[in-house]
């Protein structure tokens, strides 16, 4: 009833062939030993299947016609109806309840957030204002790379905005005149700087101090106290078990101010 041909080479198909078609096709086939099975003795044509003198039957083709053609999905089609659900994820929403689109592999992000217009508004200002030193360049990756940090829980919006805003200042105010990061090495995903920049400063640019330097933790805040004290070749206070927050804001400012450095270590 069918032959077929194997494959000559690897690349090659088996081809399948419809043998003496009109002389199988015009004999009766054998009952079917099961009687709850009916063989169908013309393929694509409905059969009753079921118990002889059942009420209830069901019919169902079980074969397609020979002259018929299978069907084929479409796989450029099945593969962009894939990617279009992911492209209209759910965007992500930063904790200040502002949301962040999916960044597209390629491309403008213009309008994919709002706040990261916020963020890349102080790259351009700073351009504009000290043009020597700030180069907002890069826009699409470095939305790519601030998405990143906010999905992975590196780093809130919040944050983010100020380390770039402080470090922008230093070099707008002229603390700061060599070196300036551009964007996408700023926001680097591995060991990313702005991390060091986090913190609220003072116009001068001294730290500015407070208990959120240290994660909220004033146990933390005095250990790095006296790392700095030791730095400075001061002796380490030995601080009582009833020591805190207030102790610490009494200790000299440029003490306070290098255990702000060394709780970012």
């Amino acid at each position: 009833m069918v032959s077929v041909s194997r494959p000559t080479s690897a690349r090659a198909p088996s081809v399948w062939t419809v043998e003496n078609y009109d002389e199988y096709q015009s004999k009766t086939p054998n009952p079917s030993p099961n009687p709850s099975i009916a063989i169908n003795p013309t393929p694509g044509i409905q059969v009753a299947m079921g118990i002889p003198g059942d009420s209830e039957t069901t019919t169902q083709p079980i074969a397609q016609p020979i002259d018929s053609h299978l069907y084929k999905e479409n796989s450029r089609t099945k593969t962009s109806e894939l990617f279009a659900g992911s492209a209209n994820a759910a965007p992500f929403v930063d904790d200040r309840g502002r949301e962040w689109a999916k960044p597209p592999k390629a491309g403008k992000v213009a309008g994919l957030s709002v706040a990261f217009d916020a963020i890349w508004d102080l790259w351009t200002e700073g351009q504009t204002t000290t043009p020597k030193h700030i180069k907002a360049v890069e826009k699409a990756r470095a939305y790519r790379l601030i998405y990143t940090h906010l999905t992975n829980g590196t780093a809130k919006a919040s944050e983010i905005f100020l380390a770039t805003r402080n470090y922008l200042n230093s070099y707008i105010s002229g603390r700061e005149e060599v070196g300036c990061k551009r964007p996408p090495a700023f926001y680097r995903l591995q060991d990313p700087a702005f991390l060091e920049h986090v913190e609220s400063t003072t116009e001068t640019g001294a730290p500015l101090i407070t208990l959120a330097a240290f994660k909220g933790d004033e146990a933390f805040a005095l250990q790095c106290a006296r790392v700095a004290q030791m730095r400075k070749g001061i002796t380490p206070t030995d601080w009582g078990d009833n020591a805190g927050w207030s102790d610490f804001l009494n200790l000299p400012d440029d003490v306070k101010a290098t255990a702000v450095a060394v709780s970012r270590q």
